[in-house]
């Protein structure tokens, strides 16, 4: 029954833009984990997850988008704990929006809906590859759905949405453009299905 002196680094895996998880091999004589965020250089602890001795992975969230991290584990024993692992680094993903359909198309106007980005600062919106200015748009970070009004009767249109937000260095960034076809109308008594 060794104790282990110093661990290996822990394996990271489904990093997201705000999530990441870390595993490692179980060590029978532990009673738990000390698994540690850090900075990118290891210098500032964001949290430390305490983890059961019979489990082998936990995860880390609310972290910010884009933003580099490391990770590293300490086996904790009865009478003391192993040195801290090697440092497992991982940058966390760009954010994307999702759930982007539009809705209550009729011949004159059309809703562009998407699922709210955590952590979004506010969204922006496009016909045709052409921003809405924000003034018009009226956009902030709670908002899920801008209607287009004002279109042609039969024409095809693309709207788009994306969302801004601030990343690890606090640099005010974007999701990539997300748009979706959309035939309007000809006879309102028939709804088309968005391509």
């Amino acid at each position: 029954n060794t104790l282990i002196d110093t661990p290996v680094a822990p394996v990271i895996s489904g990093i997201s833009s705000n999530s990441v998880t870390a595993s490692w091999e179980v060590d029978k004589n532990a009673t738990n984990y000390e698994v540690t965020l850090y900075d990118s250089l290891g210098t500032n602890i964001f949290s430390t997850n305490k983890v059961d001795g019979s489990l082998v992975k936990t995860t880390f969230s609310n972290l910010s988008a884009q933003t580099s991290y490391t990770v590293g584990i300490k086996n904790v024993y009865p009478n003391g704990a192993s040195k801290q692992s090697p440092l497992a680094p991982f940058t966390t993903l760009k954010p994307s929006l999702t759930g982007v359909v539009t809705s209550n198309v009729s011949t004159t106007s059309v809703t562009l809906n998407w699922y709210p980005l955590p952590g979004a600062n506010s969204y922006e919106v496009y016909r045709d590859g052409v921003l809405i200015p924000a003034n018009q748009a009226n956009l902030n970070s709670n908002s899920i759905f801008y209607t287009f009004t004002g279109l042609l009767r039969g024409n095809v249109y693309k709207f788009g949405v994306r969302a801004a937000y601030f990343d690890g260095t606090k640099t005010l960034s974007f999701t990539d453009l997300v748009e979706v076809n959309q035939t309007l109308l000809t006879d309102p008594n028939f709804a088309p299905i968005s391509a």
